[in-house]
């Protein structure tokens, strides 16, 4: 970032940068994922396989007592 003081005007200078994020995910249908991004909102849909859908995993959850 490069600050300057013109005449009391303060000039900021920013520079823009691409950003990606990859990882894998196991048990979804890669045919059938889509994505749509709309005002500034990224939204995934990533529909899992039948055999994904067979097992289940129980997360616990505590709270403040």
């Amino acid at each position: 970032m490069v600050r300057g003081h013109d005449n009391g005007v303060v000039r900021r200078e920013r520079s823009q940068s691409n950003m990606s994020r990859s990882f894998y995910i196991v048990g979804i249908d890669e045919g059938q994922a889509t994505a749509d991004y709309k005002d500034g909102v990224l939204s995934v849909h990533l529909p899992k396989t039948e055999k994904a859908e067979d097992t289940s995993h129980t997360i616990a959850v505590g709270g403040a007592a």
